[in-house]
């Protein structure tokens, strides 16, 4: 006697998983407030972002100079600027979305852009690798007005992304170099303590803090991070370049509005091109 109960009981569930209120809604009714009350807010101290990384092939480098024409680099702090530069980095924002004429020109390269979204708290940091790993890596670093090569073993350079309240307790997002590494000996001019990598690998990051990019982002602005192309050898060279593939990355950061989903096609019309699957880098060992 039960089981015509039971047929009934799963038949109503897969009613209620099919169904959907958007076809009994009356046609001026605006369909992009469906399902919002079922969506959750973020906490309070929480943001997401949205990270696209867009090569560029070395042939088109003159468009890659008109994005930058179009970014305001001087919203980085003018005692911070000269560093960076030495150290072959370059920031900006970019206000509004790249032009479609101008997109059109970056997508030439062969390597599909590569799109991600990631939440952080307060405090809380997103390590973002630039790059293939390599085994051995001698990157040149500037810094106090004297230039030294920093050695790692099994390194991934990459980016750490930070969400915080500064002095002011007003919102910033926070760029910092990072290398994560075999563990070894920092030297002790580039960072004060070793931060251990949370991970039982044997392995360490070490954030180049004295290149600490602290910036009060907005949802109606992109960050353009990327290298400056004179400057070779350097640390942006390093993050940026691939001189396998012969292109250059930039990597374009935005911070969602609170309720936003994290979905590629909303940016794909706008921003961001279509999203790719992310490839595995080579191991770059000889590309010294």
């Amino acid at each position: 006697m039960r089981q015509p109960s039971i047929w009934i009981a799963a038949f109503s569930t897969a009613l209620v998983g099919c169904w959907s209120i958007e076809p009994w809604l009356p046609g001026h009714f605006p369909r992009d407030r469906v399902g919002r009350r079922w969506s959750l807010p973020l906490p309070s101290d929480m943001a997401q972002f949205s990270c696209c990384e867009l090569p560029v092939a070395d042939s088109s480098r003159q468009a890659l100079e008109e994005l930058w024409r179009q970014t305001d680099e001087q919203i980085v702090d003018a005692e911070l600027r000269p560093l960076l530069r030495a150290n072959g980095l370059r920031c900006g924002i970019l206000a509004g979305t790249i032009p479609p004429a101008l997109r059109s020109r970056l997508l030439s390269a062969p390597t599909a852009p590569q799109l991600f979204h990631f939440f952080l708290a307060r405090g809380q940091a997103h390590f973002h690798p630039c790059g293939g790993p390599w085994r051995y890596l001698a990157c040149p670093i500037y810094y106090a007005g004297e230039s030294t090569i920093a050695e790692f073993s099994d390194a991934q350079l990459g980016l750490s992304f930070q969400w915080t309240n500064n002095k002011s307790n007003d919102e910033e997002f926070v760029v910092i170099p990072a290398v994560r590494h075999r563990l070894t000996n920092p030297a002790p001019f580039l960072w004060s303590e070793k931060n251990c990598w949370p991970l039982a690998t044997g392995e360490s990051e070490t954030q180049l803090a004295f290149l600490k990019i602290p910036l009060a982002l907005t949802t109606q602005q992109t960050l353009v991070l990327g290298a400056y192309l004179d400057k070779e050898p350097s640390l942006g060279s390093y993050l940026f370049q691939d001189p396998q593939t012969q292109q250059t990355r930039v990597l374009l950061v935005r911070l969602r509005a609170d309720g936003d989903k994290a979905t590629p096609g909303n940016d794909s019309s706008s921003l961001f091109p279509n999203p790719a699957n992310r490839y595995q880098a080579d191991d770059r060992e000889g590309a010294n």
